[in-house]
This record gives structure tokens, C-alpha cells and sequence, in this order.
């Protein structure tokens, strides 16, 4: 981004207390994401934010440290435990995938042209509320995506674990699936009159949003 180019910004988050499970249960039907457009197939899967990535793979910064123990499922990097939500995405995208930086170093920055994943304590200092569990910022200039950071917030009991919920704990890769659709351009369909259960449900499971190739 250039000094005076006309940038508009967008926020959305995922609270505490939203029901997360399964894996690729609605997988079957929906729509298609085609070089950054999306091709209908069932109007009830989704809801569009509006704009839509120019370039067909945006590259995500997977910057979340250490958890500074072993998680439940065995990983002992937050960046390993998210990174299977973009190969998710991937599987079921035509035309564009998620690239990914491990382990990067990048500056966690708003409106810098980078995407990035990582803990924060704010969102770009502002709070994130205390049922907030993830904000995804997007940034575009007229119609195109040019930037989607992903912050997680860290005062939530964040793990990394597979199969029904657990007391006390948030799956992180379920919350990451959720806001990677964010970061696409998907809004939640349940606050457009849809209430099929989708990943993009404001009170969602943990599955695919009937998507496919």
C-alpha cells in the first residue's frame, strides 16, 4: 500500500462459547472458490464480506510462538497446530491456495500489505473484548482484498486437540479454520438468514462449509 490510496478496513471476530466439532461433516455441497471468485452452488453455505483477493494465493505469516508446553495433540508449536487449517482450506479451493511463512519473524502490523497470524493482547490496541477468542482484520481498496491479519487473543485458554470439546480449553485449529474463511472474504451466514451448521456459522462446528473443487 501507498501513501493516499483509498484502503477501507474490516473486523471480525469468533467468541467464546461457539460450538466447534467434526471435521469435514458438510464438506459434500456449496460452492466453489474459483482464481478468487466464488461460484454458487448452494446459496445456504455462505455469506459473501464482498471483497475478493486479486492475487489467488495470499501468503499467511504463521507467527504464534511456543505454547512453552506439549499441546493435547502432541504439537509444541502454535504455528504446527494452525497450520493444517490452511491445508483444509487448500483441499477444497480451486484456482488459489493459501501460501504460509512458518515460524516467521514478520512484524504483526496493521495495514502493512502482510498477513499475519499471531497472539496478540490487542486487536492493533483495541481491546478485544472479554468473550473474544479471535479478530480477523481485513483490509481492500475498492473491491480487492489486500490484506487479512489474524489475531488470537491471548487471555483465552488456548490448546490443540482433535474430537469432541474439552472444559476449559479452546482447539485453536478450529478457530483458525473459522477465521481463514474471514480472511477469504466469508462472513457468518447464520447473521444473513442461514442457519445450517457451516464453519462459518457465528456458532459454528468445526467442518468445512460445503465447499468443493
Amino acid at each position: 500500500m501507498t501513501p493516499g490510496e483509498a484502503v477501507l478496513a474490516a473486523r471480525r471476530s469468533i467468541l467464546a462459547g461457539t460450538r466447534m466439532s467434526g471435521l469435514f461433516a458438510a464438506i459434500a455441497a456449496g460452492l466453489a472458490i474459483v482464481a478468487g471468485t466464488f461460484a454458487l452452488r448452494d446459496a445456504s453455505a455462505y455469506s459473501l464480506e464482498g471483497p475478493k483477493w486479486s492475487n489467488g494465493n495470499p501468503v499467511m505469516q504463521l507467527e504464534l510462538g511456543s505454547p512453552g508446553r506439549t499441546l493435547l495433540d502432541g504439537n509444541t508449536s502454535w504455528n504446527t497446530a494452525v497450520a493444517p487449517a490452511l491445508d483444509m482450506w487448500n483441499q477444497v479451493l480451486d484456482g488459489m491456495q493459501f501460501g504460509r511463512v512458518m515460524n516467521s519473524t514478520a512484524a504483526v502490523a496493521s495495514g502493512d500489505g502482510v498477513n499475519s497470524m499471531a497472539f496478540s493482547s490487542t486487536v492493533f490496541g483495541s481491546s478485544f473484548g472479554s468473550n473474544t477468542l479471535a479478530v480477523t482484520t481485513y483490509y481492500y481498496r475498492s473491491s480487492t482484498m489486500v490484506e487479512a491479519d489474524i489475531l488470537f487473543n491471548r487471555a483465552q485458554p488456548y490448546d490443540s486437540y482433535r474430537g469432541p470439546l474439552r472444559s476449559g480449553s479452546y482447539d485453536i485449529q478450529r478457530v483458525a479454520l473459522h477465521e481463514l474463511g474471514h480472511a477469504l472474504g466469508l462472513a457468518h451466514p447464520d447473521q444473513a438468514g442461514q442457519h445450517v451448521d457451516a464453519v462459518m456459522n457465528f456458532d459454528h462446528e468445526r467442518s468445512l462449509p460445503a465447499f468443493r473443487r
